[in-house]
């Protein structure tokens, strides 16, 4: 397969969400076409280290004889639990682009009706998950502490709850193309590069996530290197519209992700046309 690469040229226009969901809904029915997607790491120190520090607070609290020692170790594994749900929820608002929407949810229920809604947990699981968060932020706007008998049912709850979100739903991949956009990437001169070839029969949606400036567009293509892209800017939206354009584009090209390396995405995007290159910036 030729490694070489076209020059694409994308014309871009300010549109609004309303048009988006047009668009997307006059589409109808399923494409095969694949879902590019790049690597969402977790935020900070990750929601694994998290949890593996509230387990061994745990452990340790039921092995030591020091009944003060019980209760700071008791209270740390919430805190600890708790920040590794708070980190795993950043992820998934990371990878979803609601966090750059005007309005992401910052307060517990709205976090928790977000995951609902993006069927990340069931309405049972909600439920025990306010359960809890109630039980730690008790503790931190009272200054107390809690139990042993307390701390393990939140950790072991946590411990169960976030693989099952894991495996309900990726955290870790997020959607940056649903379509057919030619081309792939490959070893040459020694080093990975990626090579654009044109573009396969649209309509498309293109999510720009990479940029300072994180915009969602539905992209037409005009030839195999000339499109234009109806785009808005994701710092203007509500989330509720957002999340609505990214049910109506799964429900068209699925979930699965095929992923890149944000690296050689940035490279591709800039070949085809879809980011400005570091040239066309100065």
């Amino acid at each position: 397969m030729s490694t070489e690469t076209l020059r694409g040229k994308v014309k871009f226009e300010e549109s609004n969400i309303k048009d988006l969901l047009s668009a997307l809904d006059s589409l109808g029915g399923v494409r095969s076409s694949p879902i590019i997607g790049v690597v969402i790491p977790s935020p900070g120190v990750g929601y694994h280290n998290y949890l593996k520090w509230a387990l061994a607070d745990v452990r340790e609290a039921t092995v030591t004889s020091c009944k003060e020692e019980v209760h700071r170790l008791s209270t740390t594994a919430v805190m600890h639990a708790r920040r590794a749900l708070d980190c795993l929820i950043e992820q998934y608002m990371i990878r979803d682009c609601i966090s750059h929407c005007e309005d992401p949810p910052k307060k517990t229920k709205p976090k928790n009706d977000y995951l609902l809604r993006r069927n990340i947990i069931d309405e049972l699981t909600k439920i025990e998950l306010q359960k809890l968060i109630n039980l730690r932020n008790e503790m931190e706007h009272e200054f107390s502490t809690t139990d042993l008998d307390s701390s393990q049912r939140f950790v072991e709850f946590t411990k169960l709850i976030i693989p099952r979100m894991v495996e309900r739903s990726n955290p870790s991949l997020g959607p940056c193309f649903f379509g057919s956009i030619m081309g792939g990437y490959g070893t040459k001169e020694n080093r990975m590069r990626a090579w654009f070839s044109g573009w396969g029969k649209g309509p498309h949606l293109a999510l720009s996530r990479l940029g300072s400036k994180p915009w969602i567009g539905i992209l037409m293509e005009e030839d195999s290197v000339n499109a234009f892209v109806r785009r808005v800017s994701i710092k203007l939206q509500k989330k509720e519209d957002l999340l609505q354009v990214l049910d109506k584009a799964e429900s068209i090209w699925g979930t699965e992700i095929s992923p890149w390396q944000d690296s050689l995405w940035m490279e591709m995007a800039q070949l085809s046309g879809l980011e400005p290159t570091i040239e066309s910036q100065s």
